[in-house]
């Protein structure tokens, strides 16, 4: 019984010197606060070079649907020369 008495109280003192500790100190918070900034500007970077990837992807689909759409045009005029003058 003595041994759980010592123990209770030992516990006692050092959830009392936890409690009066609780708060943040200056250095977490200037730590967290450092994390939180590279984190976000990690963020930030990859939004950028993903919208540049897109942007670019972009450019090469319209260039793609500008020659297919020039194709199909010289193809149509090639056929219309092509024809028999008779059909005219």
């Amino acid at each position: 019984m003595r041994e759980s008495a010592v123990t209770a109280r030992h516990l006692s003192r050092s959830v009392r010197r936890r409690a009066s500790q609780a708060g943040v100190t200056l250095i977490e918070l200037m730590i967290s606060l450092v994390v939180a900034s590279i984190v976000i500007a990690s963020i930030y970077q990859l939004m950028i070079n993903q919208s540049r990837a897109y942007t670019n992807q972009r450019e090469v689909t319209d260039a793609r649907e500008t020659v297919r759409g020039a194709a199909v045009l010289l193809s149509a005029e090639l056929r219309q020369l092509s024809r028999d003058p008779d059909d005219r």
